[in-house]
């Protein structure tokens, strides 16, 4: 069991944790290593070469304030998103990184990116809960 699936009922307290603890390191190692998401796909969303992510998941805390910034953004959307408890880990990962409609071809992921974490945070949890079309 991930620390993900353990935690799982408590992801909207995490993700708030995570987010206002300011714990980038520990943000990117959830979303890598027990979310599944790709080092290339983390450092896409936040500006950041895979080699800055595999230092980050090796405890480096280098970075700046900006990419800083979008880990934690991340982290929150997918915590808060499954906070709901609506949808599996797989599910949730598969609407973060594919292109959708209702933002317009692009993924979620590639959204916080681009500035737009404020709009995913609000749809992700209507997502998951099927309040919004795939």
């Amino acid at each position: 069991m991930t620390v993900i699936e353990r935690e799982r009922q408590d992801a909207a307290q995490l993700a708030d944790a995570l987010y206002f603890e300011r714990n980038p390191i520990r943000a990117v190692r959830l979303l890598v290593k027990d979310f599944g998401l790709e080092q290339q796909q983390v450092a896409a969303a936040c500006g950041a070469s895979i080699s800055s992510v595999s230092e980050w998941l090796s405890g480096s805390d280098e970075r700046s304030p900006h990419q800083t910034e979008l880990i934690l953004e991340l982290a929150y959307v997918v915590f808060v998103v499954l906070a709901t408890r609506s949808i599996s880990i797989d599910r949730a990962r598969e609407w973060l990184t594919s292109p959708i409609d209702y933002f317009l071809g692009e993924a979620p992921l590639a959204a916080i990116a681009a500035g737009d974490f404020l709009r995913v945070a609000e749809t992700g949890t209507d997502f998951a809960t099927g309040k919004l079309p795939t």
